[in-house]
């Protein structure tokens, strides 16, 4: 299939379209990382339907600006796309590492009961910025101009606040040498999450898509 073609096939399929199958891709995900959760750590199916509506807006809204940014879709471009907001954690964690400290222990943290113990507004210093720093810098790889960047900034911003807020608390958490292990598991979580997010999205796109023969039968 040639550029011109993918170009038009990204094109073709509205926006809204390829948000509710990032959703589903997102709900996926979220049930792939509750088992793994489940399995490795804890059981925290009580609070699967949240995650699974917050899994569903990250999808659709990862999803939706991929088509706004990204020229010509394709399995490589997919991957890269993801690959990026994947590793978008890591620098977030690391940041959040070099400019805070430790308020609270590793320990405090995992006995906690009710979600992160630590307040929201002790990290919103930092995510803010970050968040319109990542934005800015995504639209000015992808050439995308104000529009990519105003749709990039909106996607940043719910991922954020699903995902980022307890990344972006990483460096106020004390943790000893024997806590790296949970830090490791925990990125380990995040990488199989966009994982299966990734690979969930592109499966039913390639399903949808048409064959190279459909499309050379239609003069295309």
């Amino acid at each position: 299939m040639s550029q011109a073609t993918r170009q038009r096939r990204h094109r073709e399929i509205s926006p809204t379209t390829r948000a509710g199958t990032g959703a589903i891709a997102g709900v996926v995900a979220t049930t792939v990382f509750t088992i793994a959760h489940h399995l490795f750590i804890n059981p925290i199916w009580w609070a699967f339907p949240f995650m699974a509506l917050a899994g569903a807006a990250c999808g659709a809204a990862l999803t939706w600006c991929y088509v706004s940014v990204v020229s010509t879709g394709s399995g490589r471009s997919w991957t890269l796309f993801v690959g990026l907001f994947t590793v978008m954690f890591g620098l977030l964690a690391a940041v959040s590492m070099m400019i805070y400290e430790p308020i609270i222990t590793m320990e405090e943290v995992v006995n906690s009961t009710g979600g992160n113990p630590i307040p929201i507004s002790e990290s919103l210093g930092l995510m803010i910025p970050f968040t319109i720093a990542w934005a800015a810098l995504m639209a000015l790889s992808y050439r995308a101009g104000w529009r990519g960047f105003t749709t990039t900034l909106a996607a940043t911003t719910v991922l954020m606040l699903f995902l980022g807020i307890n990344v972006s608390t990483a460096g106020l958490v004390e943790i000893p040498t024997t806590g790296w292990k949970l830090v490791a598991e925990f990125f380990g979580y995040i990488a199989a999450l966009g994982a299966s997010f990734g690979i969930t999205y592109h499966l039913i796109e390639v399903h949808r898509a048409p064959t190279t023969r459909t499309l050379r039968r239609y003069g295309n």
